[in-house]
Formats: C-alpha cells, structure tokens, sequence
C-alpha cells in the first residue's frame, strides 16, 4: 500500500471520527464549554501516557490515533457551545471528509518535477498558500463549517508533513502519523485563547467581517438552544399572569 493511500485513510478516518464524536457529544446533558475542553486535554494527556508507557505494544498506535481523534472531537464540541453551532449530522460528516482535500491537492503538486525534487519547498510554500486562501474565505463568508474546517486543517498540515518524514515501513509511518495528531495541542491552545477572550468581554468573532464560522453571526449565537430555553422559562415564571 502506498504511503499516500494509508495516509489517506488515516486521514479519513480520523476527522471523520471527530465529527461524529462532536456531533453526538451534543446529546449530553452538559453545555460546558469547559468541561469538554478539558476532558479533551485530558483525553490527548492520556493518550501521551500510553504512547509511551505501551510503546513496545502492537495496535498501541491504534489506539491512541482514536483516543485524539476524539480528544479533537471533544474540543470541537467545546467550540461548538461558545459559539452556538448546532450542524446537523450530514454537515458534521461533510466537514470531516473536506481535510482529506487538501492532502489529495498536495499529492498531485509532488508530480510537478520541481516540487518532487524540493519536497521541503513545497510543503512550505503549500502550507502559506492554504493559510493565506482560509484566511481570505473565513474574512468574507459566515458558514458554521469554516471554524471546524480551520481547526481541522492544523491537524491536516501535520499530516501532510507526517507524509514527507523519511518512513521504511509501515510501523514508522503509523509512529509518524500519532506523533503528528498531538498538533490537536495547537488547536487546544488558539481555541482556548479565543474562548478565553470571548468569555473576558465584549469581543465578536464576527468583528468587522472576521468571522471563525458564525452560522447565524455576531454574538447572539453564543447561547446554547437549553441556555435560551431556561431564560424563557425564568421569564414566564415572574410573569404575573394575575
């Protein structure tokens, strides 16, 4: 199997479970931003653990692929309340799939025979020329899709990068392609410092068009669906209907 198509897969695999993590995370009783933030990390901490604990242990490196991929689902759930996402399952599964794009795109540059001699040049050059285009998209659209996209794109990067790391077999690519994962620590941090900043005052990520993927925008979209629903309730009870 090629290393491009186990890439692939794993790639696939691992947003795709994310997605579906975050969606079904939603069915919860806990609208804690926090509290799933933090279970992400502890997730990914754990993960860290085994990874070296059981490093000597076959399917270890499984098993700690999908420990992050939900750790990242975990997050993006997190992301989801502070900013007000409900996607419905279709989206959530689109959105997971859409990563693997940028791999494929890679992929197809490396037959340009400059490129497949200056692997290092290419990556650079591919990874500004992405961050430069999100930019561009997430300044000028309002999506729910192009935040969880951003985040998922980090992960995608590494990935990519995982993919040009000299690998002879099948067990040093799969060791290249956890150690890759841990970038779920980057996206842990820029989504904490933006969830640290929204919550310390009166900031919109829809400011001046800037917007992270605000489906509905501005900061109305903060409040989860149960958050609205307990101040209707509390409204009608100090109605005095008599």
């Amino acid at each position: 199997m090629k290393k491009i198509t186990l890439v692939s897969i794993i790639s696939i695999l691992f947003f795709l479970l994310s997605s579906i993590s975050a969606y079904l995370f939603r069915f919860g009783e806990c609208d804690n931003k926090w509290a799933f933030f933090g279970i992400g990390i502890f997730l990914m901490l754990i993960s860290i653990l085994l990874a070296v604990t059981f490093k000597k242990f076959n399917g270890i490196i499984k098993v700690c692929l999908i420990m992050n991929s939900i750790s990242l689902g975990l997050l993006i759930r997190a992301w989801y309340i502070f900013c007000g996402y409900d996607n419905p399952l279709w989206m959530m599964l689109l959105i997971g799939l859409s990563p693997v794009i940028l791999l494929l795109i890679f992929y197809l540059l490396t037959y340009i025979p400059f490129f497949d001699h200056h692997p290092v040049l290419l990556t650079i050059l591919f990874i500004i020329f992405i961050l430069i285009i999100y930019i561009v998209i997430a300044a000028t659209t309002k999506t729910t899709y192009v935040s969880t996209f951003g985040f998922y794109m980090i992960v995608q990067f590494t990935f990519i990068i995982g993919l040009c790391i000299e690998s002879g077999t099948y067990s040093e690519l799969m060791k290249n392609m956890l150690y890759c994962s841990y970038s779920i620590l980057i996206v842990a941090i820029i989504m904490g410092l933006l969830m640290l900043i929204g919550d310390g005052g009166d900031f919109d990520l829809g400011l001046d068009g800037l917007d992270f993927g605000g489906g509905s925008g501005g900061s109305e979209t903060r409040k989860t669906r149960r958050e609205l629903e307990r101040e209707v309730i509390n409204d009608l009870k100090d109605v005095d209907i008599f």
